[in-house]
């Protein structure tokens, strides 16, 4: 995690860290929580997500630098695994399900993806300049232009006669 911070400044992480987040008094997980609160990150899944026959566990989790970056998040049963599913959802897109003009619905959907493409990849206007080339003299591009047209020349003739 501390690796990838300095990446961005709104970050969110998934994943499985075995560390059971339910036994707040183990050394474990006390270690991991002085790590999250010393980068200012948050984890905001609470409920178990490994069921077993003896405990269940909360050792699958979501953690974010910015908790308006999360807009819901909830534990999902899964029966492919002894891990329960996580849902986060970072953009909101319940009005889209309410409305019933498919025109609005497009017209919200391109709103919130114009708003998600601004903030991660806004439009930049950028001006390519070459590095001087101070060996490419005046005389060298007319040398350069005759080789052309001699080339040309010999392709239509097939002959090297100028």
């Amino acid at each position: 995690m501390m690796l990838c911070m300095p990446l961005s400044d709104d970050v969110v992480y998934l994943g499985d860290c075995n560390v059971d987040f339910l036994m707040v008094d183990n050394p474990g997980t006390e270690y991991f929580n002085n790590m999250l609160d010393s980068l200012n990150l948050h984890q905001i899944i609470i409920e178990p997500t490994r069921l077993s026959i003896n405990r269940n566990s909360l050792i699958d989790i979501v953690v974010t630098s910015n908790l308006s970056l999360i807009k819901q998040s909830n534990v999902l049963h899964c029966d492919l695994s002894d891990h329960e599913l996580l849902r986060c959802d970072t953009l909101s897109l319940e009005d889209i399900f309410y409305e019933n003009d498919i025109e609005q619905k497009i017209l919200i959907l391109v709103g919130r993806l114009k708003t998600l493409f601004d903030k991660h990849a806004p439009w930049q206007q950028l001006t390519i300049t070459r590095k001087p080339t101070p060996w490419l003299t005046d005389n060298v591009k007319l040398l350069i232009t005759l080789r052309d047209k001699a080339k040309d020349r010999f392709k239509r003739t097939k002959s090297a006669a100028a």
